[in-house]
């Protein structure tokens, strides 16, 4: 009875992928353009693997050439915030260059925003599903897991736990779009500081990130919900910020905007 687990533990993945169908469905309904969710999703998964690929072989030798091992100190920070600057020389530069060497980013407001919608959709749509799979064999074949893990999964069955991965998934959304729209909108107007805006923003909610992994902010709901905090600010200053760009988003004339779609 002891490796028994709450369906509670579901919920997590469950609310991920419903967060993302829900932004997804948004785009579908008011015709944002689907090649254009389809294209954010793509740059997403290039722009991510790319990231993996320098993060991968580098990170842990540049953490102990910062930080010499130690877990605190200016170091430590030091690391954070290339953490989040590589974020921003991959998901933010790589995608301001597809955008602006090629005639995909000058495109109406409508595109603009479903790239932003599918890049963002779709991390939370492959996370919820992993988190969901994950947390399926945790319940039907706890004995295919090691102790030590398991203990670890007990923390889901916690309702406050488990619900604050769906609350980060809907606010970084925002996030993603945020960035995005400022990219199609540096792009369009032809102001580079507007992609200077979106890599500073998006690096360091990325360095907050690592910081809290680093700094062990995911062993209780409490020190969870700490991070979150600032996620959920992060998001609404995207929303506002979203709402702003389209209120000075220029519009694009339809034989430049429906060519690349």
């Amino acid at each position: 009875m002891e490796n028994t687990f709450s369906p509670i533990i579901l919920l997590g993945g469950t609310g991920m992928i419903l967060v993302a169908l829900g932004f997804l469905a948004y785009a579908i309904v008011r015709r944002l353009g689907w090649k254009y969710l389809i294209f954010g999703a793509l740059l997403w998964f290039g722009t991510v693997a790319v990231k993996f690929a320098l993060a991968i072989p580098f990170n842990s030798t540049v953490y102990r050439t910062l930080t010499g091992g130690a877990k605190e100190g200016i170091g430590v920070l030091v690391f954070d915030l290339y953490v989040g600057a590589l974020t921003g020389l991959t998901e933010v530069l790589i995608v301001f260059l597809v955008l602006r060497y090629s005639r995909w980013g000058k495109v109406e407001w409508n595109r603009a925003l479903a790239f932003g919608i599918g890049f963002g959709a779709f991390e939370a749509l492959l996370l919820g599903i992993g988190s969901l799979t994950t947390m399926l064999v945790v319940m039907l074949a706890p004995q295919s897991l090691p102790a030590e893990a398991l203990s670890q999964f007990r923390l889901a069955e916690n309702v406050l736990f488990s619900i604050a991965p769906i609350v980060e998934r809907f606010f970084t959304i925002w996030v993603h779009i945020f960035s995005n729209v400022l990219l199609f909108y540096a792009v369009v107007i032809k102001q580079v500081r507007w992609f200077w805006l979106a890599f500073v923003y998006k690096s360091l909610i990325d360095a907050w990130a690592a910081w809290g992994q680093l700094a062990g902010m995911t062993a209780t709901a409490e020190q969870v919900w700490v991070l979150e905090i600032v996620v959920i600010l992060w998001g609404v200053i995207g929303w506002l910020g979203t709402r702003w760009v389209q209120a000075r988003y220029p519009n694009v004339t339809p034989e430049v905007s429906h060519a690349v779609v």
